[in-house]
């Protein structure tokens, strides 16, 4: 990596993966065993993970070190090593969701999926990228679409990225990431490629929503809260630095449900819960939803996971399942 083979470094650091998966494998036997000879599980974790947070910051810096190359060939070689980057963050992802530690993460350990937030989140922008410059130079020629690649390829990557910041417990960041005008191009990647501004906003409270859904599906209230503190601390000032513009929060449908979402579950107020939810119907879902495709967000999976955990509402038989799926999804790709 540190020499810009990007492509074999993400290959080795799969090998390095697979290693870990099958320590720990051994590692877990051996606690059945024999518990007082078992290398300590903490231990052998901490190392890992610094090993893996070594090799994501090799990937970055090999980024670093190469120069800008804003053509079609040097935008398409950004996409395949953000590609590959994020191959082995999900792999990371997958082997600490399988570790059966006491202490461990079901759904993995939240600085693992942080380096796969990064990961898929400089994916989506790259891929963003590219498939601005095929528009650009296919309307230059007074082409169609043809060749513009899958439209849904960026929105996916982003929303990978928005789900792995989720279960970081990075509430702040993930803000930082949806804060600002439309006109910038990290909002603009929950988008498809040519979108108004106005569809921007758009789809950049149905993200919101998502998040913040998502936050209270797996319980984390506190981390809901501090999201939406730091999405409006500066909305509410006036500014529209390192948050939503002046007023937005109050007027965009999506963004109006939030506050009310999040007062609910920290009073334990079902028959309000219910009312929200009625309130918000399955339009309203269906939009904070937002796109389709294999990266898609079920808000109503994640409205009903919502009211089983707060408000103790029997969910469907398959609920569960398919909220973890959800959490996973693309994880085994």
């Amino acid at each position: 990596l540190k020499r810009g083979f990007v492509a074999g470094g993400a290959a080795l650091a799969l090998q390095v993966v697979e290693v870990l998966q099958a320590a720990e494998a051994v590692n877990s036997s051996a606690t059945a065993v024999s518990p007082a000879t078992a290398v300590s599980p903490g231990l052998e974790f901490e190392a890992s993970l610094a090993a893996l947070e070594e090799i994501d910051a090799a990937f970055k810096q090999a980024e670093i070190d190469k120069p800008l190359d804003k053509s079609a060939e040097g935008l398409a070689r950004a996409r395949d090593d953000a590609t590959e980057r994020c191959r082995v963050a999900k792999a990371a992802v997958k082997w600490t969701r399988a570790r059966k530690q006491v202490g461990s993460y079901v759904l993995g350990e939240p600085r693992v999926h942080a380096l796969a937030a990064e990961a898929q989140w400089r994916l989506a922008r790259a891929v963003f990228d590219l498939e601005a410059s095929q528009a650009t130079s296919a309307s230059a020629s007074g082409g169609g679409s043809e060749g513009v690649g899958d439209p849904l390829k960026h929105l996916a990557a982003a929303e990978a990225a928005l789900r792995h910041q989720v279960l970081a417990e990075q509430p702040e960041l993930l803000a930082g990431w949806l804060s600002g005008n439309a006109s910038e191009t990290k909002l603009q990647v929950f988008s498809p490629v040519g979108s108004s501004k106005q569809m921007v906003r758009r789809d950049r409270a149905c993200a919101c929503l998502r998040v913040v859904l998502q936050f209270c599906a797996v319980e984390n209230l506190r981390d809901g809260n501090l999201f939406w503190a730091a999405l409006t601390s500066s909305s509410s000032q006036g500014g529209s630095q390192g948050g939503l513009p002046e007023g937005e929060a109050t007027k965009t449908a999506p963004l109006v449900v939030i506050p009310y979402l999040l007062k609910t579950c920290e009073y334990d107020a079902p028959d309000l819960f219910n009312e929200l939810k009625s309130k918000m119907g399955d339009g309203a879902l269906a939009q904070g939803s937002g796109m389709v495709g294999p990266g898609a967000v079920n808000c109503g999976a994640l409205v009903r996971a919502i009211g089983q955990k707060f408000f103790n509402i029997a969910p469907p038989p398959d609920m569960m399942a398919s909220l973890l799926s959800m959490f996973t999804a693309g994880d085994d790709e």
